[in-house]
């Protein structure tokens, strides 16, 4: 079994913080809740990189369960690469934008 690196690149970390901290601000402990949600599904990838869907080229995105945010991600040697923490009521085209 291969094992991957998780590497954030600098926007997912910032839309990840972003987002926690809005969370938060609406109730006390939501942010830890939408964290935690990130964490569980990145852990899903890490596990099985594969059980994702292909959405463009080379990226795949892992549904939140409890919040509409996607996790975008690609494979690249012996790392994931999480490229965006997506909003899901954004404009779709905004996705792709932020990806490349």
């Amino acid at each position: 079994m291969a094992v991957y690196k998780i590497v954030f690149t600098t926007k997912s970390e910032e839309e990840l913080i972003e987002a926690a901290f809005y969370y938060e601000s609406q109730q006390k402990g939501l942010g830890y809740r939408f964290r935690d949600s990130i964490f569980l599904i990145i852990n899903s990838i890490e596990n099985n990189p594969f059980l994702f869907q292909r959405k463009y080229k080379q990226y795949r995105e892992a549904p939140l369960k409890e919040f509409p945010f996607i996790v975008i991600y690609k494979i690249y040697t012996n790392e994931i690469i999480i490229s965006a923490i997506f909003h899901t009521k954004r404009k779709p085209k905004n996705k792709l934008k932020q990806k490349l």
